[in-house]
């Protein structure tokens, strides 16, 4: 964690450092500080799809999250004006969390 944010200071735009610090997030459990490096990503650069689309790993439900959050955060990506080939790939996402829901009797 240290070289990531030592990294956030090397670049106006460190979309990719926010990347990797969300997935560090993921494995260290929910403290926000997934949802933190997202809103700075997301302050950055509003349109930004990288960080989102790993941020919505964080939203399934084996991490923590759940398909209503997964759902909801698809129209917010929606309304910030991704693309819908960006759209595309939150929609698959979904899919898959609907399919694994159901192979968890769930």
């Amino acid at each position: 964690m240290a070289d990531y944010n030592r990294s956030v200071m090397l670049t106006g735009k460190p979309l990719l450092s926010y990347h990797a610090i969300v997935g560090v997030a993921m494995l260290n459990g929910p403290d926000g500080l997934a949802k933190e490096m997202l809103d700075e990503s997301v302050r950055i650069d509003s349109r930004n799809f990288v960080v989102r689309y790993k941020y919505f790993n964080t939203l399934q439900t084996r991490w923590g999250g759940s398909l209503q959050h997964m759902l909801a955060f698809m129209q917010e990506a929606r309304a910030a004006g991704l693309s819908e080939v960006q759209l595309k790939y939150f929609e698959n996402m979904i899919a898959v969390e609907r399919t694994w829901l159901k192979q968890q009797g769930r």
